[in-house]
């Protein structure tokens, strides 16, 4: 997304473009920090509850799940946040 943008020197792909692709990146960022904290959770309950913690696959689809339905409720309110701003080209800059 940047890449093209400084590239291009212009945003080409208006405010809706904007608003996802900015949804996005936050996505991204929440997601990766969230599945780490997933990570710990279930390796945690693997070293100190290994008996007690049966059911592998079920436990993790649902804290998967959970996490990216954190994630999303989470990433929402960017839609609304980021605006298009237009600056017009000086001549003299």
């Amino acid at each position: 997304m940047e890449i093209t943008w400084r590239w291009t020197i212009t945003w080409n792909t208006g405010e809706i473009g904007c608003r996802i692709l900015q949804t996005l990146r936050a996505f991204g960022i929440y997601l990766s920090s969230i599945m780490i904290v997933c990570i710990s959770v279930d390796r945690y309950f693997a070293i100190v509850h290994p008996l007690k913690y049966k059911n592998l696959r079920r436990k993790n689809t649902k804290l998967l799940a959970i996490a990216y339905l954190v994630t999303i409720l989470i990433s929402l309110p960017q839609l609304y946040e980021f605006i298009l701003l237009i600056a017009y080209r000086i001549s003299s800059y």
